[in-house]
């Protein structure tokens, strides 16, 4: 019989985002159904406990990365039923379950094989929004979303899909989206911090569009109250 669930994570010069990532989806899966694809020309510090495979330079590409993960799901597909991925700055968040695994056995019954996102950039309104402190849980400090179709990605499934640039798409396309399974995008969930992360990344060239993340008075966001998701569920990065 296979195995339940498993979820793969890629990860570049993410040191910020990758204990933040691991903290949250722990609560919902073993560390031995974790697995993480390194550009291994970045040295990172990676927990043992998690299964790490290793990038070739030719796969360091756009196309390349997509591959990789297509190739881990179908390879983890020969053991669980369903596999989960997630960038390292996604946060998938089931708002009335209590665990990802709880979604995924009602996606079982119900016979749905692949399913959508719903997506949201968390955003830092450093107006009135300290900066972020990474011992406390995130959503205790951040409370502005946007909504962004972009993030409308297909990333639960239990067949093998074949996945568009960046997978915001995938094929099979006849995945439907699911208002009530969000995707929380962490990029522009502290300024300071995102800024370092795009120099660290582009040099200068995306910082303009790092402000307008940020441009609140320009963009329609939603405050997050706690009827939108419950405490026990908040992603923490301790």
């Amino acid at each position: 019989m296979n195995k339940h669930s498993a979820i793969i994570t890629i990860v570049r010069n993410d040191h910020i985002m990758l204990p933040i990532w691991l903290s949250y989806y722990r609560n919902h899966f073993n560390s031995s159904d974790i697995y993480i694809i390194h550009n291994k020309d970045v040295d990172m510090d990676i927990p043992k406990d998690v299964n790490v495979s290793f990038l070739t330079q030719v796969e360091q590409e756009t196309a390349g990365l997509t591959n990789a993960v297509q190739e881990k799901m179908c390879e983890l597909l020969e053991t669980y039923e369903y596999v989960v991925f997630s960038d390292c700055d996604e946060i998938i968040l089931p708002v009335k379950c209590l665990s990802i695994k709880t979604y995924i056995d009602q996606l079982k019954s119900n016979n749905i094989q692949t399913v959508a996102t719903t997506g949201y950039n968390l955003i830092h309104n450093y107006e009135v929004e300290a900066k972020i402190d990474l011992t406390v849980k995130i959503l205790d400090q951040r409370r502005y979303i946007h909504r962004d179709n972009r993030y409308d990605k297909p990333l639960i499934t239990c067949q093998p899909i074949i996945y568009g640039t960046g997978f915001h798409k995938a094929i099979p396309d006849s995945y439907k989206r699911d208002d009530d399974l969000w995707l929380l995008h962490l990029k522009s969930f502290d300024y300071n911090l995102t800024l370092q992360r795009q120099k660290d990344i582009y040099s200068n060239r995306k910082l303009g569009e790092t402000e307008y993340f940020f441009n609140l008075k320009d963009r329609k966001s939603t405050r997050l109250n706690s009827s939108h998701v419950s405490e026990s569920r908040m992603p923490s990065s301790a």
